[in-house]
């Protein structure tokens, strides 16, 4: 039989979950030959409501109480799940074990909105988990190890054990007794429960009953716009600091209330997230800022003092009127045009102090960073609100800064090589986002916001292109082809969401950027030759915060061919043909040095061949790999004995992995 595609297989999940979609449609459609039964299109609709007051009231009296809300009493496709989920869940109900969608999945799906991050709790353990569902691991998530199983296109579930109330819980009012209390996990739903931080993210969904079950008023609260603790406040907060700022986060997102003595609790305790890894803080409240509701962000962590403690830098602008006028024209402008980036975010937040501190010096990135540096030092910051690591890096928002700077003088549109400089930097969409963004509070600016506004990259569907295309520099790819993409000698794309059944070929040094929250796709195994295929002498760059899988045709590698190959960032996974490394040489063929600096990056090897490395009986130049990357899967093919090397009969130069690197062949 005919071996599918992995590109055709994802191809087929996109189908299957656009079939989920239409078929929940048509299963709220009113029978017309049959006896027409009463549609329900609310959730929150009489009878709903009724129970979900009536079982408050016992809430309220004991802490906790059970209401399940029956599949029949709400719009029947109101929870939508991917398909690639579903299959994960279909594994563990046959096994014998429970699924239950949990968190914000169920809160999204009860509010009306669209479904992102399906994972499930369930009483079965990691390990076995992975022995049931095909394609999983163990993985960690904060301190509990979870399963977590993958899927075509990058698609992974969650798949989270029941979690054992913690040992500070009992005895507390309103804490029912477990035998598992103190433990890593539970067998009760209920005990799980308590280890939500807000109660509307403590609703579950029971994946093989379509029934909704709560614990602690969540639905009541979601409907009355209201952030609450499943326990009390005050020991919810001492148990899990975070939940203070996604509380937070969460009252901004959705324009809720928090309750009052939560509030006030979290007045009292937010010295507490001191306890929290300071680049992970950093993120949970920079996340809210990325909800398309950034002023209303800044506007409830200031309110509710999560700002001012951990970011001192900006004790002097917070409430200034100036400042949060400029904010608000600034954020409300890129809202309006896409979702923020967390980079950008922390530009406009920190902008004015930093430009300030910079005063007349030259904005060179050295000269920003020891701005930045120092005005974090000087107040503490770098202790509170780490900017290093966590899903991008400082360098970011000051190459953001630089450009911006570059972007507004008359001599850089003056330079012509500076200025095709400039579009080529991954960071330049920001940078214009942020000039445009300034121009509306300074009308000086708005000329030099024309003039890049002028001539800008030009953006091709592959759906619709019917020949091997070659792309022109600065072009951004969309759309899938059947035909190879090709790239021009010193020429720079940008993949938005772009795919082929077929290779990218440079045809000399080519920088491929990968555009952040997109996903794309290079598959050639039904052909001859690497994915993304390399010229000798010449230099591949990969960059950017997007998505990007690729797979080798017959002989070939992932990403490989002859030339040098460099990656900088991106979430990378390359898998090599019949006898091609995941990322290096083809078969019997010579490739040039590689270098990781950055990204989370898997390479699997076809046989006999290295993850990263040499195809069987292929060369290939040194490899480095620098500890500034997230992390490195390596995975060598059946019959070779490097992951990171020489595949079988073949050569390698020098390999080096520095300190602290993290890299793994599982």
């Amino acid at each position: 039989m005919k071996k599918y595609s992995k590109f055709f297989n994802v191809w087929l999940l996109l189908v299957s979950m656009s079939l989920v979609t239409a078929c929940t449609t048509e299963d709220n459609a009113i029978d017309p030959v049959g006896p027409q039964e009463e549609v329900i299109t609310e959730f929150y609709n009489e009878t709903v409501n009724k129970m979900i007051d009536e079982n408050y009231e016992k809430v309220k009296a004991n802490g906790y109480a059970e209401l399940v809300i029956p599949a029949s009493l709400y719009p029947k496709g109101m929870i939508k799940i991917p398909a690639a989920d579903m299959e994960a869940m279909d594994y563990v109900i046959k096994a014998g074990h429970t699924a239950f969608v949990n968190g914000g999945a169920v809160r999204d799906g009860v509010m009306g909105k669209e479904l992102h991050d399906v994972d499930f709790s369930t009483d079965a353990t990691p390990d076995e988990l992975i022995a049931i569902v095909p394609n999983s691991h163990k993985t960690q998530a904060g301190n509990l190890t979870i399963a977590q199983a993958e899927h075509e296109g990058g698609i992974r579930t969650d798949m989270v054990p029941y979690q054992a109330m913690d040992i500070r819980l009992k005895g507390q009012p309103g804490v029912p007794e477990s035998p598992y209390f103190g433990q890593t996990y539970s067998k009760n739903l209920i005990d799980d429960s308590y280890g939500r931080d807000l109660t509307i993210n403590a609703v579950y969904y029971d994946y093989k009953t379509g029934d909704i079950i709560d614990y602690h008023g969540g639905l009541r609260d979601i409907r009355e716009k209201i952030i609450r603790t499943p326990v009390e406040p005050n020991l919810a907060f001492t148990i899990d600091p975070q939940s203070m700022l996604r509380a937070v986060r969460f009252a901004a997102r959705y324009e809720f209330t928090i309750e009052e003595n939560t509030a006030k609790a979290i007045e009292a305790n937010l010295t507490k997230v001191d306890a929290i890894k300071p680049s992970l803080r950093r993120y949970v409240v920079i996340k809210g800022f990325c909800d398309k509701c950034a002023f209303r962000t800044y506007q409830y962590n200031v309110k509710y003092g999560v700002l001012g403690y951990l970011c001192p830098m900006l004790k002097d602008y917070i409430g200034n009127a100036e400042y949060e006028d400029y904010l608000k024209t600034v954020f409300d402008y890129v809202d309006s045009q896409k979702a923020m980036e967390a980079s950008l975010a922390y530009c406009i937040l920190f902008m004015p102090p930093v430009m300030k501190e910079l005063g007349d010096k030259e904005p060179t990135f050295d000269n920003i960073k020891a701005a930045f540096d120092k005005l974090e030092q000087g107040s503490g910051q770098d202790k509170l609100f780490l900017l290093e690591d966590y899903r991008f890096t400082k360098n970011d928002p000051i190459l953001i800064w630089r450009n911006y700077r570059l972007m507004t003088t008359d001599a850089t549109l003056k330079d012509a090589a500076l200025v095709n400089s400039l579009r080529k930097e991954f960071t330049f969409k920001s940078s214009l986002m942020l000039l445009n963004a300034m121009a509306l509070t300074d009308n000086s600016l708005k000329k030099y916001a024309d003039e890049w506004n002028k001539d800008l990259p030009t953006s091709t569907d592959l759906d619709k292109v019917e020949a091997d295309y070659t792309v022109k520099d600065g072009e951004i790819l969309t759309g899938i082809s059947e035909h190879a993409v090709i790239i021009p000698d010193g020429a720079t794309i940008t993949l938005e969401s772009a795919g082929a059944l077929d290779a990218i070929i440079c045809q000399g040094d080519a920088k491929i950027i990968l555009s952040k929250g997109t996903t794309n796709i290079f598959d050639c195994e039904e052909r001859y030759g690497s994915a993304i295929k390399t010229k000798s002498g010449k230099t591949l760059t990969i960059d950017g915060e997007g998505e990007l899988y690729v797979i080798g045709g017959q002989e070939g590698a992932g990403i490989g061919g002859n030339g040098h190959i460099v990656i900088n960032n991106g979430t990378i996974e390359a898998y090599g043909g019949q006898f091609g490394a995941g990322i290096g040489s083809e078969m019997f063929s010579p490739c040039g040095d590689i270098t990781i600096n950055g990204g989370n990056i898997k390479a699997q090897g076809g046989d006999q061949a290295a993850g990263i490395g040499s195809g069987q009986d292929g060369e290939c130049g040194n490899i480095v790999i620098k500890n500034t990357v997230k992390e490195v899967v390596a995975i060598a093919g059946s019959e070779c004995d490097n992951h990171i090397g020489s595949g079988a009969g073949g050569k390698c130069g020098t390999v080096t992995i520095e300190d602290k690197t993290k890299v793994f062949n599982e």
